[in-house]
């Protein structure tokens, strides 16, 4: 490892070994960590019982992290209790993580303040979330702003289906391709995001409904979901998005931008152009 930390001459890491020991210094330390792989069944086997916490600027290119563990939580913070961060991951992986906890507050993902950007990453991780209640998700929100862009995310959720999902309690999602496979009791939250692609199953207990606004829009929601959702939201997406009716049920308020197709329709470009949705 070479350099001071400071934004004149940042820490420029080579190995995870070194980028270890300056993760969590300060919000003024300045780490570039670039072109690594790391297998943490090597390094980490038994995994992590507290949060994996990042503070600090840090610049991640070309990382790939693979089995990655966590009892905590949430699995990994962006930020500390007191420190803050400003993350930009390009181009990296974190790919076969697992997450296991029986926490009422469970997520992959926890931002405590700062910025944190990922660009054309990939994400995949399976989570145990126990017999208990509470929430469970990629991304909780507690501050900060995080954006996704250009990113394939693959997610599996299993537990006693007594927990609410979120995929995320806020965050920004742009052209990201997003696969669920996920049991809970309720799902709460709208997909949200821009130009982005969900799929997979959501295997729930009862019918949801809420009030919140999923945000953007441009979506397509080839998503699965086994009760009814009902969206209140006076306004819940500014850009069109639709969902494929021959496998969920949802009922919005703001019809306008909601719209379901079969999934005959969601194969057909021309019809897509005919309702206003931009196919790709």
């Amino acid at each position: 490892m070479t350099g001071s930390g400071t934004e004149q001459d940042p820490y420029i890491v080579s190995n995870f070994a070194e980028f270890d020991t300056v993760r969590n210094i300060s919000y003024n330390t300045y780490i570039e960590y670039s072109n690594d792989e790391v297998d943490f069944n090597d390094i980490q086997p038994q995994g992590y019982d507290d949060r994996f916490i990042l503070v600090g600027h840090i610049t991640m290119t070309n990382i790939i992290w693979k089995n990655f563990t966590s009892r905590a939580d949430d699995a990994i913070s962006f930020g500390g209790t007191t420190q803050g961060i400003y993350l930009e991951c390009n181009n990296c992986k974190i790919i076969n993580a697992y997450h296991i906890t029986s926490a009422s507050e469970k997520y992959f993902f926890i931002s405590r303040g700062g910025t944190t950007i990922f660009n054309d990453c990939e994400i995949s991780y399976r989570q145990d979330v126990g017999n208990v209640g509470g929430y469970a998700g990629l991304l909780r929100d507690a501050g900060g702003d995080q954006t996704f862009s250009a990113c394939a995310i693959t997610i599996k959720s299993y537990g006693n289906k007594k927990n609410t999902w979120r995929l995320a309690d806020g965050g920004d999602f742009e052209f990201c391709n997003i696969n669920m496979d996920v049991q809970a009791n309720k799902f709460d939250y709208p997909l949200n995001g821009f130009m982005c692609w969900y799929s997979g199953k959501i295997d729930i207990n009862t019918a949801t409904s809420n009030n919140r606004s999923g945000g953007k829009g441009n979506l397509v929601w080839d998503v699965e979901i086994t009760q009814p959702i009902t969206l209140t939201a006076t306004s819940l997406y500014t850009f069109l998005s639709i969902y494929n009716s021959d496998k969920a049920t949802i009922t919005a308020t703001d019809n306008n931008m909601l719209v379901g197709v079969t999934s005959a329709q969601l194969k057909d470009t021309s019809y897509l152009h005919s309702i206003g949705f931009p196919a790709r």
